[in-house]
């Protein structure tokens, strides 16, 4: 894959992960909701995760001689969002025990970022992380221990899922607002006609990105 941009952030921990999450958040593609004359932009990805993502890699990233010359990497795909750092897993925990357990390679730095309320409790972040995604209705991210790299990976569906299209990314985005959609409310929302507003909704539901509910006039739609 070829990259398409490529910026390096530099300065104070702070800095860096203000810096950093703007931009990303920027780069994103959003999603429109028209509520009366004013727009709301749903963005791809919640900034909570990808905020605690960053913090978690700059705490907790392999600082040593080692991992020299190598650099926390946040890597934007059309599916998909990856934050890695160097160093995998520190200490007895696995990739099962991240929601209970906890190991701290850089004590220090871990608690001037708590001093600078970077971090609120260690080990919350990965919570937090879950947490939002499941707010907006997208899956768990994926975390991966590669031994000498620490991998997270947010995905728009799930990986074995295809990509979406803009029409049904302005659907999820909807659902994830409103908690539900009629085919009413579909083809108003794209501008297209009843049958396809049907088609679209029953073609997410077999895929499994949305959930079918009631029968007739009162069927909707909502996050499986």
């Amino acid at each position: 894959a070829r990259f398409l941009d490529n910026r390096k952030f530099e300065g104070t921990i702070k800095e860096i992960i203000d810096n950093a999450t703007d931009y990303v958040m920027a780069s994103m593609r959003k999603s429109s909701l028209i509520r009366g004359v004013t727009r709301e932009d749903i963005p791809e990805y919640p900034e909570v995760a990808l905020r605690e993502a960053i913090v978690n890699a700059v705490a907790h990233r392999d600082y040593s001689h080692f991992a020299r010359g190598s650099h926390i990497q946040v890597r934007m795909f059309a599916d998909r969002l990856e934050v890695q750092n160097p160093g995998g897993l520190y200490g007895g925990v696995t990739v099962k025990e991240l929601k209970e357990g906890q190991s701290t390679r850089n004590l220090l730095l871990v608690q001037l970022m708590e001093d600078m309320h970077l971090v609120e409790n260690r080990g919350s972040g990965i919570d937090a992380m879950l947490d939002a995604m499941q707010k907006m209705g997208l899956p768990e991210p994926a975390f991966e221990d590669r031994r000498t790299a620490f991998l997270v990976t947010f995905y728009q569906v799930k990986p074995d899922s295809l990509a979406l299209s803009d029409a049904e990314m302005r659907i999820l985005a909807y659902v994830r607002e409103h908690g539900s959609i009629r085919r009413a409310e579909a083809q108003k929302l794209l501008a297209i006609g009843d049958t396809k507003a049907g088609y679209l909704l029953q073609k997410m539901q077999k895929s499994g990105l949305l959930r079918k509910e009631g029968r007739f006039k009162e069927t909707r739609y909502l996050m499986p």
